[in-house]
């Protein structure tokens, strides 16, 4: 059964853009006239800007607590007092990361030189590792999407905010997803900060009918629920990749974090850990790294 569960995650992460080396078209002429992010009135390498987010996805076993790992403690994002954060700017507020905290969901802000390195703690861990893609942002609105388990039977889920109020869901079959934004901040080149947007949603497999309010002989149809309770937005730094766990030890079985994040198959557990690197380049600076 996990086997058949996994092959659809894997076609559904097809979504994200992949950009191949050496790939014989230019990705250049195909967003020129697309750049939202420069001025339509030059159009030279400096000013033509990739807005991508690198996304790797890592299967480890369920009994692992990442969290609780001596390599995660040193990036993990405040929950009760905010201090510094390296590499953020704004946002990520003590609210918001302990939001995610309280519904099974623990968060990590990492310097992508340590990308290698937690790739390999990972895999020393026993994951096994889903290779990493690209979602390259076209305009300032685009939302990937990057998946999570699928819910293959009805499940209920109790949400809680930000002030503790909570919300209860029942969820019938469909996928569960990260909803994921990211924007230049500024006009300087390069760029220096991004802002990223995260919002947990799910999308039901076969979407539902219901009435219209005040509106007779209108209906709605309903196919996704957004959790805007726990909508994570900031600005990075370039050069920072945020990391998503599964947290132990919530005693709630009907937590987002294990809903999205940890799954039982028969006697085997598994867990997910997602790895997002923002970035944004210009043309000229994509150009030097290849020579």
């Amino acid at each position: 059964m996990f086997d058949i569960s996994l092959n659809r995650y894997l076609c559904i992460t097809m979504i994200w853009v992949v950009l191949p080396a050496g790939c014989q078209e230019d990705p250049l002429t195909q967003i020129r006239s697309e750049n939202p992010f420069a001025s339509q009135n030059k159009q030279d390498p400096d000013t033509i800007l990739f807005v991508t987010c690198n996304n790797m996805s890592i299967q480890l076993p369920g009994h692992i607590n990442v969290p609780g790992q001596p390599f995660w403690h040193p990036y993990a994002l405040p929950t009760d007092n905010f201090f510094p954060v390296d590499g953020l700017v704004s946002g990520f507020t003590v609210k918001q990361v302990r939001a995610w905290h309280n519904n099974g969901i623990s968060l990590a802000l990492v310097p992508m030189s340590l990308w290698k390195t937690f790739v390999d703690a990972f895999v020393t861990l026993g994951a096994k590792r889903i290779p990493d893609k690209i979602a390259l942002f076209r305009h300032p609105r685009q939302v990937a999407e990057l998946p999570a388990y699928w819910i293959e039977q009805p499940r209920s889920v109790f949400v809680s905010d930000s002030n503790g109020a909570i919300r209860g869901y029942t969820l019938e079959t469909g996928d569960c997803l990260f909803r994921i934004n990211c924007v230049p901040v500024g006009q300087d080149r390069p760029v220096e900060t991004l802002h990223i947007k995260i919002d947990p949603s799910f999308r039901l497999a076969q979407p539902t009918i219901e009435k219209a309010d005040n509106k007779i002989g209108f209906a709605n149809r309903v196919s996704e629920v957004i959790f805007k309770q726990l909508t994570l937005s900031g600005v990075l730094r370039n050069g920072y990749f945020l990391a998503i766990a599964f947290r132990h030890g919530d005693g709630r079985t009907g937590s987002l974090g294990r809903l999205f994040l940890s799954r039982t198959t028969g006697a085997e557990n598994y867990q997910m850990v997602y790895l997002l690197a923002p970035s944004a380049q210009t043309a000229t600076e994509i150009k030097t790294q290849k020579k």
